[in-house]
């Protein structure tokens, strides 16, 4: 596979998906907005990490929506919990490499100055958008690269398949 073939995997991806609840975070959403296509249906910028601010924002998920993590750990985390409390389809769009959330199951929860692992949401894809992680900066890109590898080589074969288009957990 073309490494060519990884650009751009976010333009479009609102009319490819149809009905959105997008979770982002401010920076990310401004480099994905232009490329997204169709307008999610709604738009949640994340506030926190605690179980109460969580299971909020699961309540106000729209019915029959795709959820699209977008950004960082923060926004993949909720993306996932939204995902699992509501059992909605999950797909994630990293923006950053210097995070390792998008591939794993659970969420982490703050509980005051501790963080605990909770649920278990399982992308029915994960978009690596070259176009998109090339954005970042240089320093954040380096950082999380050993991140990522180690997730990719503790999953088995049998359970990933990467493609022309996107990388899938399934």
């Amino acid at each position: 596979m073309c490494s060519s073939d990884l650009h751009g995997l976010a333009r479009g991806l609102g009319d490819r998906l149809g009905a959105t609840f997008v979770v982002s975070q401010p920076e990310a959403w401004a480099i994905v907005e232009s490329r997204f296509g169709t307008a999610p249906r709604a738009l949640l910028m994340t506030s926190g990490l605690d179980q109460a601010t969580l299971d909020a924002q699961a309540r106000s998920a729209p019915e029959g929506v795709t959820v699209v993590g977008v950004g960082g750990g923060t926004a993949m985390d909720v993306a996932k919990w939204i995902s699992w409390r509501r059992d909605l389809p999950l797909v994630q769009l990293p923006t950053l490499a210097s995070v390792d959330a998008c591939f794993t199951r659970m969420s982490a929860l703050r509980d005051g100055e501790r963080v605990r692992y909770d649920g278990d949401a399982v992308p029915d894809e994960v978009l690596v958008d070259y176009e998109i992680l090339a954005a970042a900066p240089p320093a954040l890109l380096s950082a999380g690269i050993g991140d990522v590898l180690s997730c990719l080589t503790a999953l088995d074969r049998k359970s990933t398949r990467l493609n022309s288009s996107h990388l899938v957990i399934s």
